[in-house]
């Protein structure tokens, strides 16, 4: 037996997870063909057949699957690594580029900002906005060091290169409409209702516009909130938005009793899996461990 190297393990990780070599290709962002070399060559190397490649798609053997479970120990074990050498070498970085998307509420962006200014000491620190997939693919291209973005259903689904860890702090979401759309004038508002009437969407860089009510589409809650306040139709938003800008003497939205997606939205902290410096190690603790009395409260 050879050597097995880390990347095709990725790799056939990678296809087991999306369910095909084509899907696993985009997650790793890198071409078909180099998934399917890496995979036969991790084949070679173990002198085991991982796939059944004899019906339309290729589906995993039985010795396949032992192989997997060994294989996502070994990866994992890798980052853990990783992510311990970084702890112990303390080093420090010189410039980080952070991103914070739009979602995260403003308590904790302002208290994140209060912490680290006790922690860069001459670092170089750039702090930027984007969602999910453009978040993702500026940490993939080396743009940004960190991300906290909404949370995505499984954490499989991001690049095997990354992980993903929950954060402690969530952001509960409600159904609102403007004092001025048809909806507000309702006694009793449900789901069906809802479901007939144009809604206001924000663009996580991969959806597309193929909705039957002529929904409108907008990059930034912030703009959403703002066209949702228009009376354009009713809005799926962060409880905290609304919130401060009543405090701000804007109260033209109100909360409908339509139940939203989820209770509340949750976020996840991603980094490459490399070693990493002092500063972000402190910052995925930071935002991962429940905070005591004085840091990080809601």
């Amino acid at each position: 037996m050879g050597k097995v190297s880390l990347e095709s393990l990725q790799a056939f990780i990678a296809c087991v997870d999306c369910g095909g070599f084509s899907k696993a290709a985009k997650k790793l962002n890198k071409s078909q063909a180099t998934i399917s070399i890496l995979v036969a060559n991790l084949e070679d190397e173990l002198h085991i057949n991982l796939f059944d490649r004899n019906g339309r798609s290729p589906t995993l053997t039985s010795k396949g699957e032992v192989v997997y479970s060994s294989a996502r120990n070994v990866v994992l074990s890798h980052q853990e690594l990783l992510n311990m050498t970084g702890e112990l070498l303390d080093e420090r970085e010189s410039a980080i580029t952070l991103i914070l998307s739009e979602y995260v509420p403003v308590e904790q962006r302002e208290m994140i900002k209060e912490q680290y200014l006790s922690k860069i000491n001459g670092m170089k620190l750039t702090m930027l906005t984007a969602e999910s997939h453009d978040a993702v693919e500026m940490l993939l291209r080396r743009e940004a060091d960190v991300v906290v973005i909404p949370a995505l259903k499984s954490r499989m689904n991001y690049p095997i290169e990354l992980t993903g860890r929950r954060t402690w702090f969530s952001s509960p979401l409600h159904v609102y409409c403007s004092k001025d759309h048809p909806l507000f004038l309702r006694n009793d508002i449900s789901e069906h209702d809802i479901k007939v009437v144009r809604r206001i969407r924000v663009l996580n860089g991969t959806t597309v516009n193929r909705s039957p009510r002529d929904d409108i589409f907008t990059d930034s809650i912030f703009r959403a909130y703002g066209l949702c306040a228009q009376g354009f139709g009713w809005c799926e938003l962060p409880e905290w938005i609304v919130k401060r800008q009543q405090k701000l003497g804007d109260d033209r939205l109100v909360k409908t009793s339509v139940r939203p997606s989820k209770k509340a939205l949750e976020f996840d902290v991603l980094y490459r899996n490399e070693i990493k410096g002092s500063f972000i190690n402190w910052f995925i603790t930071a935002v991962t461990d429940a905070p005591v009395q004085s840091s990080l409260e809601v």
